[in-house]
C-alpha cells in the first residue's frame, strides 16, 4: 500500500492509500489530489456504512475528466459530506488512459471510507482511514 495523499474528514486527518499489488492490471491513475471535503453534522451523529454514490466519469485524451455524471442516487453521500467539494476534487484527478470509468463511493460514520475506480476489468481501490 502506498500513501497517495492526506485529506481532512470529520475534523480528523485521513490517509489516502491505493493498493499496489499488481500495477499492470490496475486503473492507470496519473494523479489523485488529496482534497479537503467537509462533513455534515449527521456524519457524526448516526452509525451507518454502505455504498453512498456511483458516478460515470469520461476521461479525455489529455487524461483529464471531461464529464462526471451521477448514476446512482447521491442522497446518502449528500447526508454525510459536502458533495460539491467531493465532485470538484474528482474533476482534478488525472488518468493515463482516455475512456469511461465508474467511481463508487463507500462510507458512513464508522470512520472507514473507500473509493473504487473501475475501467473495464481493471479496478483501483482507495481506502480512507482516520489516523
Amino acid at each position: 500500500m502506498a500513501v497517495v495523499g492526506v485529506i481532512g474528514l470529520c475534523g480528523s486527518v485521513v490517509a489516502l492509500t491505493q493498493s499496489t499489488v499488481n500495477r499492470q492490471r490496475g486503473v492507470p491513475i496519473v494523479y489523485l489530489e488529496a482534497c479537503r471535503v467537509e462533513t455534515t453534522p449527521l456524519s457524526r451523529a448516526a452509525d451507518a456504512q454502505g455504498r453512498l454514490a456511483t458516478y460515470q466519469l469520461t476521461v479525455g485524451q489529455d487524461g483529464a475528466p471531461a464529464k462526471l455524471v451521477r448514476t446512482g442516487d447521491p442522497a446518502n453521500l449528500v447526508r454525510f459530506v459536502r458533495i460539491e467539494q467531493f465532485e470538484s476534487c474528482l474533476g482534478r484527478w488525472r488518468f493515463g488512459t482516455a475512456g469511461n470509468y465508474t467511481i463508487t463511493v463507500f462510507g458512513g460514520t464508522v470512520g472507514l471510507w473507500r473509493i473504487e475506480i473501475t475501467q473495464g476489468e481493471r479496478t483501483a481501490r482507495i481506502d480512507l482511514k482516520a489516523v
